[in-house]
């Protein structure tokens, strides 16, 4: 996860862009965990899964952070706001590994197969921030 978080930041940092990237950083991930099905769990392609959920997840949850905490004054407010969407994260992932625990009796390609279409629906709602950012008004 941080090896993804750094490699995401690194470009952003290249590019001066954020959300485009996690959206490509999404889409990727989705196209990786459709090769596990196909691929049979190779050592390799888990790990950039890894890399590539985790990486992503923890740009989103630190661009909505700062984002948010661009628009409010104070820093009890922002400490607030980012305790809120840490916690909902958390809420977030403990329902992945229900998720996971309840397809897992269909086989892992039930649960791959879920994964790449959580990562399409996120795709599709990263998509309109991305192009805001890419094609500014």
């Amino acid at each position: 996860m941080l090896s993804g978080a750094f490699s995401i930041g690194l470009v952003s940092d290249l590019l001066g862009g954020r959300r485009y990237l996690c959206l490509f950083f999404t889409v990727l991930t989705g196209s990786v965990v459709t090769l596990l099905m196909v691929n049979h769990y190779s050592t390799f392609v888990v790990a950039l899964v890894g890399m590539l959920i985790g990486g992503s997840s923890l740009v989103v949850q630190t661009v909505q952070s700062a984002d948010i905490g661009r628009t409010i004054q104070g820093k009890k407010s922002l400490a607030t706001i980012m305790g809120i969407i840490d916690g909902v994260w958390s809420l977030v992932a403990c329902a992945g590994q229900l998720t996971v625990g309840y397809l897992q009796g269909g086989g892992w390609s039930a649960v791959f197969l879920c994964m790449a279409g959580v990562s399409g629906v996120a795709s599709l709602v990263l998509a309109p921030a991305a192009w805001k950012e890419l094609y500014p008004k």
